[in-house]
């Protein structure tokens, strides 16, 4: 996705891919939270562009933490596919009392016992089609996934769960295009496919979320999305033990510090 739109805005330009597998990629096993959080999935890929092996990388943005590596920029999002989480292969409402969700993120993890008490989630990791085929082999009676995901993957058959009650990672659905600080060249480059729209939502989660000192390991949600009179935000955090939780479901002006504190504020309170 990111070469396409690179060499449609620069058709002259060579592009040679490198495949890099990360620690997340590895291990499958370890939940995230144990592996040093999402950071998992970006450290080898900061380490190629800090060496000067690779000039950009690209990621799932949900999977890059809010605090960047010294030296290490986000210069560019792509536009920004489906947000929302979906259940597979039922409605979550549909499953059987007892049945076991399977999931890696907490966040995740969180809300499903929110709305459900009654069923059980396990950890789970590979990447989709694994998670899909774990399922299938009666491991897990549902899988939780990014419904961005299995789009890309031309997989269908997932059920969407409802932004206002399982609002997303910051971040997710996009694809984020990382470049050394320094490297003004590339940093101006990137700008020619950056998506702004999706570059002022997402850049706005991932303040809230940097502004909460919260990481993957914190049951937090944030959405953001440009309306009519401002920036509407829909947020969730909840306790470790899940027994508490503040929701916010407003519009602001993304200038606006006082409100985007306030958020921060409220979310805070179950920390």
């Amino acid at each position: 996705m990111f070469i396409a739109a690179l060499i449609k805005r620069f058709p002259a330009m060579e592009v040679d891919v490198r495949e890099i597998s990360t620690k997340g990629d590895i291990d499958v096993s370890t939940p995230l939270e144990h592996m040093g959080g999402f950071g998992a999935f970006v450290r080898e890929l900061n380490n190629s562009l800090i060496s000067d092996e690779i000039d950009v990388s690209v990621n799932s943005l949900k999977d890059m933490p809010v605090l960047h590596q010294d030296g290490i920029t986000l210069a560019a999002v792509l536009p920004r596919g489906p947000v929302n989480d979906v259940i597979v292969p039922c409605p979550l409402e549909d499953l059987p009392s007892g049945s076991t969700v399977g999931t890696s993120s907490v966040r995740r993890a969180a809300m499903l016992r929110r709305h459900r008490p009654d069923i059980k989630t396990a950890n789970i990791r590979g990447n989709v089609g694994t998670r899909i085929r774990k399922m299938e082999e009666g491991q897990y009676d549902a899988v939780v996934l990014a419904q961005a995901g299995m789009e890309r993957l031309g997989l269908s058959g997932g059920h969407q769960l409802p932004l206002d009650r399982f609002p997303c990672a910051p971040g997710q659905g996009a694809i984020g295009i990382a470049c050394r600080s320094d490297d003004v060249e590339t940093k101006s480059l990137l700008q020619e496919v950056n998506d702004m729209t999706t570059w002022e939502a997402v850049s706005l989660e991932r303040s809230l979320m940097r502004a909460m000192g919260a990481d993957c390991s914190a049951p937090v949600g944030i959405y953001a999305q440009r309306v009519e009179g401002g920036m509407r935000i829909i947020a969730l955090a909840m306790s470790k033990d899940c027994d508490a939780y503040k929701e916010v479901d407003t519009v602001i002006d993304p200038e606006d510090n006082v409100s985007i504190g306030n958020i921060v504020d409220i979310l805070m309170e179950v920390f």
